[in-house]
């Protein structure tokens, strides 16, 4: 289970925020789609979903485990017991038929 609740997300304080979710309640087994504009927060989304960054305001958990509550180090901790998602730029390989194109590509480049 994954839920959001008032998260709010900005990279500077002066800026309006890139994320503002009051609420999101994601069942387990449940799929998701995210779509948006360049530039819209897709990334920065799942950014937060994976602990790689904090929200300003609000909680995100997952699996029962506040992870915007945890220090940067538990939050490591958290991500390495999982090893439940991974974000990857499209950019490289813009003409990939398939996830499963990209991956063996990325897998290659290490």
């Amino acid at each position: 289970m994954i839920s959001l609740s008032d998260v709010v997300f900005r990279w500077r304080k002066t800026e309006t925020p890139v994320i503002d979710i009051p609420r999101l309640d994601i069942g387990a087994g449940e799929r998701v789609f995210i779509q948006g504009p360049s530039g819209g927060g897709k990334t920065t989304f799942l950014n937060l979903l994976g602990g790689v960054a904090v929200p300003e305001k609000g909680t995100i958990s997952i699996l029962d485990t506040e992870i915007s509550g945890l220090k940067n180090s538990a939050r490591d901790a958290f991500r390495r017991a999982r090893r439940s998602a991974a974000t990857a730029s499209h950019a490289p390989f813009p003409f990939c038929a398939s996830a499963a194109t990209h991956t063996r590509h990325c897998s290659s480049a290490r």
